[in-house]
C-alpha cells in the first residue's frame, strides 16, 4: 500500500494543453471586446438590442468556418444568445453534412425483384 501511495505522489501531474480560448492573448481580447461593447450583449432582434450582460465573446463568422480572431469578427453576447447562435450553427453544420453524405446502396434482397 505504501509503495502505491509513493508511486501516485511521485508521478508528475498530467500535462494539460491550454485551449485556444484559455490563452493570455484570448483573455485580453475578451476583456477588450466586452469593454468596446459596453459590457452588454450585442444581439439585435426585431431592431431591439438585448439588454443582458456580456457573458461571452462570439465570432460573427465561426472560427471553425475560417473566421478570424480579430476585433472586427468578434462581439459580446449574453449566455442565452450565445447558446442559441451556437446551436443554430451546429444544426446548419449537421444538416449540411447529412446532405453531402452518399446515399446507401439498395438492400441486396430488394435488387432485381427477387426470385
Amino acid at each position: 500500500m505504501a509503495s502505491f501511495v509513493a508511486r501516485c505522489v511521485a508521478r508528475p501531474p498530467e500535462r494539460r494543453d491550454v485551449s485556444r480560448t484559455g490563452t493570455t492573448e484570448w483573455i485580453r481580447t475578451t476583456k477588450r471586446i466586452k469593454a468596446r461593447d459596453g459590457h452588454r450583449c450585442t444581439w439585435v432582434d426585431a431592431g431591439v438590442r438585448c439588454s443582458g450582460p456580456a457573458d461571452e465573446v462570439d465570432h460573427v463568422i465561426e472560427h471553425i468556418d475560417g473566421g478570424p480572431d480579430d476585433d472586427t469578427n468578434l462581439r459580446s453576447l449574453c449566455l442565452p444568445h450565445h447558446r442559441a447562435k451556437t446551436a443554430a450553427h451546429a444544426n446548419r453544420t449537421r444538416w449540411s453534412k447529412a446532405a453531402r453524405r452518399r446515399t446507401p446502396p439498395p438492400h441486396p434482397g430488394l435488387v432485381g425483384g427477387g426470385g
